[in-house]
């Protein structure tokens, strides 16, 4: 299935890792591969020292051109959503071996989504089931076919009603909401 992902829509996960989604020379992995990342753990780790107390994350962001950056984002429906939120992050700037964080709160409307989760690790990952996420993947790119909405897909109340409009699954699926009844 990556083959054809790859082939009909160019997306793959990051060559030089096999793991990871690359985005201008920055990689996003699940923080449950960084041991995949010999390379890159200890500067990893070195930021991850400058994190606030308790502060949670699912997200790695790392700036593999310069090493410069590497940002910590939580994800509060990483473990349910089909296209998980971009939440609260922590980056940590590294200049001259001088770490420097900056929070930076999520949008609280209209919220940043990720697509293709599965990129974010490798096909042994047991969090989520990887091979829906890739199909997940192909079915919505179908669906979208010509469509120009790149730049709208990675806002939720957009491709919330996106995916109504097209008769796809919800990003959060029905059967993982809990409903409560008082």
């Amino acid at each position: 299935m990556d083959a054809k992902i790859k082939r009909k829509y160019g997306i793959s996960r990051c060559k030089s890792y096999n793991v990871g989604k690359l985005i201008g020379g920055k990689l996003y992995i699940h923080k449950s591969e960084i041991l995949k990342l010999q390379a890159l753990f200890h500067h990893v780790k070195s930021a991850s020292r400058e994190l606030p107390c308790g502060f949670k994350y699912e997200v790695i962001r790392i700036d593999i051109k310069t090493l410069t950056e590497v940002a910590f984002i939580n994800s509060p429906d990483w473990a349910t959503s089909n296209e998980p939120i971009v939440g609260d992050s922590a980056v940590v700037s590294i200049k001259n071996g001088t770490h420097h964080v900056k929070l930076n709160n999520m949008r609280k409307t209209n919220a940043q989504i990720y697509h293709h989760k599965w990129l974010f690790v490798g096909d042994s990952n047991e969090g989520f089931n990887v091979a829906d996420s890739k199909k997940r993947s192909l079915t919505w790119l179908k669906a979208k076919g010509t469509e120009k909405n790149s730049s709208l897909i990675g806002n939720s109340n957009y491709w919330d009603s996106w995916l109504h409009q097209k008769g796809l699954q919800p990003r959060i699926p029905l059967s993982k909401c809990v409903f409560v009844v008082q």
